[in-house]
């Protein structure tokens, strides 16, 4: 594991167990968000949010990461080695964000009633992570 992935996955699980308790037990689908912003900088620059949906439907393309029934006060995280990742490198910080979901398991710490995560760009394809039938599947292009 890279420097930079050892420091974001320490960095997002320390976030996400002071924000994990305040999920609703009426989330089924954790959708872990990429987005573009501009840094503190100036420069345009990769981060990620987290949101609670009432449904996990595995083969709709994401559509369910749609409708937010649970979005934790200060859900945006950011993360250095992701904000690092050139910004029109999209696939690489799939890859960085999938990865970093991957190994924190947010699944663990989530409401009993969360059947599936995802990561993604909210315009793009989704990545399922994890399913509650137990099996961690690889990144979709």
């Amino acid at each position: 594991m890279s420097p930079g992935l050892r420091n974001d996955v320490a960095a997002l699980a320390d976030w996400w167990s002071g924000h994990s308790a305040s999920l609703t037990e009426d989330v089924r689908g954790l959708w872990f968000g990429l987005f573009g912003r501009v840094g503190a900088d100036g420069e345009p620059t990769h981060a990620l949010y987290v949101t609670g949906a009432p449904s996990f439907e595995f083969g709709d393309g994401g559509n369910w990461a749609c409708g937010s029934v649970c979005e934790p006060t200060d859900r945006y995280v950011q993360l250095d080695g992701l904000a690092a990742i050139d910004p029109a490198d999209w696939q690489a910080a799939l890859d960085h964000a999938v990865a970093l979901v991957s190994a924190v398991e947010p699944w663990q710490s989530s409401p009993h009633g969360v059947v599936g995560v995802g990561v993604g760009f909210d315009d793009g394809d989704v990545a399922v992570v994890w399913t509650r039938r137990g099996s961690v599947l690889p990144a979709k292009a």
